[in-house]
């Protein structure tokens, strides 16, 4: 056999091993799935160890639900103070009552809910309260026809900045917003939306919303159900006027000597 013929039939020989061995080899390496959770109303969600994503995917979720978080919750491999972000799917309901849902979500800093379905929920109550690492929190497809608690939702979140719309955030319902905004962060608030004619208490309802220098409740039209502002604006001395022509107080003597300090700067 001539040296050009023993030559072909090595590079020939040579290549045919090298294609066995990639015929063997793994093509790519695929990232392990995210690890997919159920709770008792068939909601699924995500939970990504290595951004702290939280995602809800589908189905349905409940405020008494979600009262379990923690490593104590055997069903999880992480805690509430490991999420960093929460998103919700096209497609995710929450029902009923959202009580403390994201209490205590003090490591995570944004929150969409924008494509929630919430139309048959019918308590918000304390619903994001000490959730204090928030600080953009997006609600504008949240419908809140049947909603009749919002005491205590917003109560020491961290958001400084609120996405609603004010066409489907319906208050007309609402009866309690005590606390509501309890300790909020935000220098302004737009609220004029708000129907308020059936609410009965809003005590405390600002206190100690330190920042708001400005603050719109000019569609807060109240009656004689409004029974309890104590405390209403405690400590909102940041803010320079406030119109409360609007309000109908049964007792107004009591409710302007106990809802702020610099009442002599407000005009109402």
């Amino acid at each position: 056999m001539s040296r050009k013929i023993k030559k072909s039939v090595s590079i020939l020989l040579a290549l045919i091993m090298l294609c066995g061995v990639l015929a063997v080899a793994p093509v790519a390496v695929h990232a392990e799935e995210l690890q997919v959770y159920e709770n008792r109303k068939g909601g699924t969600f995500s939970f990504d160890p290595d951004t702290g994503e939280m995602k809800l995917i589908s189905g349905s979720f409940y405020g008494e639900s979600w009262q379990k978080w923690g490593k104590w919750d055997t069903d999880l491999e992480f805690d509430r103070s490991d999420i960093k972000s929460v998103v919700a799917e096209e497609g995710v309901k929450f029902t009923g009552s959202c009580y403390q849902m994201f209490y205590g979500f003090d490591k995570c800093t944004t929150v969409d809910l924008s494509s929630v379905d919430t139309h048959e929920v019918t308590n918000m109550g304390y619903m994001f309260q000490a959730a204090s690492g928030i600080k953009e929190l997006d609600l504008s497809g949240f419908d809140t026809s049947k909603v009749t608690n919002m005491a205590g939702m917003f109560r020491g979140c961290g958001m400084t900045e609120l996405k609603i719309n004010k066409e489907k955030f319906i208050t007309s319902e609402v009866k309690n917003m005590c606390e509501m905004f309890m300790g909020c962060r935000m220098t302004s608030l737009d609220l004029s939306g708000f129907d308020t004619q059936n609410v009965t208490n809003m005590a405390s309802m600002f206190y100690h919303a330190d920042n708001l220098t400005s603050l719109d409740l000019s569609s807060f039209h109240t009656t004689s159900k409004l029974t309890d502002t104590s405390n209403m604006f405690y400590s909102c001395d940041a803010l320079t006027s406030l119109d409360l022509s609007n309000f109908t107080i049964s007792n107004k003597k009591n409710y302007e000597t106990r809802c702020w300090r610099k009442r002599q700067r407000l005009a109402y």
